[in-house]
């Protein structure tokens, strides 16, 4: 069973035939920790996602690939996706994966959800690193005066020597921060270095950090060399080859990750696919 809990798509029947279609995908605003609090040795690599509310319309036959799962639910991918295999038939029954892979496309904005699966892949990798959900870096953002409960939380998600953080400040841009616990240090990997959603990056990151470790002495994080993405929507790739990078120190010998836009879309899709 997948441990991706999303909910499923209705039905291609219930669903009515707008005249386009419509591809915005609603994640939950807020995340359930009194329930979460009940298994408290879910780590980062194991923590499902908050569930997704999406919104959407059917696509013409001819415009993409329709996939139909036990329940007669019809998934349809672009044109040039490839259905998935069979290990990952649970996986692809959930409702956000044509989105995710929607994402994937020239020109088009990485989702949350399409960044979040493909940097815990990576991580998988190096047993030393966790990573955390974009979308509780968001929700511990907006606590005011978060409770012992909240602080617990937290720190179950830093029980790993190092953590990847996903930052999207102003809900504009993506940043991917590193956490090393031997240090308590963060280390920032911003593809628009010094640009106007750093401050807010940094605050988002820092005040989670900071409820995981109330007691400890939070420094300023330290910004690391990383190129720069050459146009306004590759920030989440930049993330994934960062966090590819950072991750892949147990290859010796790995080949450095492509840098050429189209060449990183294709290659992290497989990633997200595999």
């Amino acid at each position: 069973m997948s441990r991706y809990n999303f909910r499923s798509r209705p039905a291609k029947e219930d669903l009515p035939l707008p005249p386009t279609p419509k591809k915005r995908v609603k994640r939950s605003d807020s995340i359930n920790h009194s329930a979460l609090k009940q298994h408290p040795d879910v780590s980062f690599l194991s923590h499902p996602p908050t569930p997704i509310d999406v919104e959407v319309s059917e696509l013409p036959e001819e415009s993409g690939i329709a996939l139909t799962n036990k329940a007669d639910e019809t998934i349809v991918l672009s044109s040039d996706s490839e259905p998935a295999t069979n290990k990952d038939e649970n996986w692809r029954e959930n409702t956000g994966v044509w989105h995710d892979l929607q994402s994937f496309e020239p020109g088009a904005w990485l989702n949350d959800a399409a960044i979040f699966r493909v940097v815990t892949k990576l991580a998988a990798r190096d047993k030393s690193f966790g990573v955390v959900d974009p979308l509780i870096v968001e929700n511990f953002n907006s606590l005011s005066g978060p409770s012992w409960d909240a602080r617990d939380f937290a720190r179950d998600y830093f029980n790993k020597p190092k953590v990847l953080l996903i930052a999207n400040p102003l809900r504009a841009h993506w940043v991917l921060f590193l956490w090393e616990q031997e240090k308590k240090q963060l280390y920032l990997y911003d593809s628009l270095r010094g640009g106007k959603y750093e401050a807010a990056a940094i605050t988002s990151v820092v005040n989670l950090v900071k409820v995981a470790f109330p007691n400890e002495e939070i420094a300023a994080p330290i910004s690391r060399e990383c190129p720069q993405q050459p146009n306004g929507f590759d920030c989440g790739l930049h993330v994934l080859r960062n966090a590819d990078i950072l991750t892949s120190t147990l290859m010796p010998g790995a080949p450095e990750p492509p840098l050429d836009p189209q060449t990183m879309r294709a290659h992290y899709r497989q990633v997200f696919l595999g």
